[in-house]
């Protein structure tokens, strides 16, 4: 038997605070394509896995240019997609 680890999950003002930025500069980073769109859990619910935002943080720290960034968030795009 497969045994998973349990994916955290964040909503926005929880990305907010670990991020140190608004609510409007993620919705522009989104748009921008340097920080993955949230998932949708419901009509009013959406939530970003934890994993997601610790790999940009430890991207952006680590000094990761802005394409650099963006191809971070295209991969865990894919992963979403097809799920590896």
């Amino acid at each position: 038997m497969n045994q998973s680890t349990p994916i955290h999950l964040l909503r926005m003002p929880d990305v907010t605070k670990r991020m140190g930025v608004s609510k409007a500069t993620i919705y522009n980073m989104i748009n921008e394509g340097t920080f993955p769109p949230p998932v949708k859990l419901g009509e009013r619910t959406s939530v970003f896995p934890e994993h997601e935002v610790a790999k940009l943080q430890t991207a952006i720290i680590a000094g990761a240019s802005n394409e650099e960034v963006k191809q971070i968030v295209i991969s865990i795009q894919e992963t979403r997609k097809f799920g590896h």
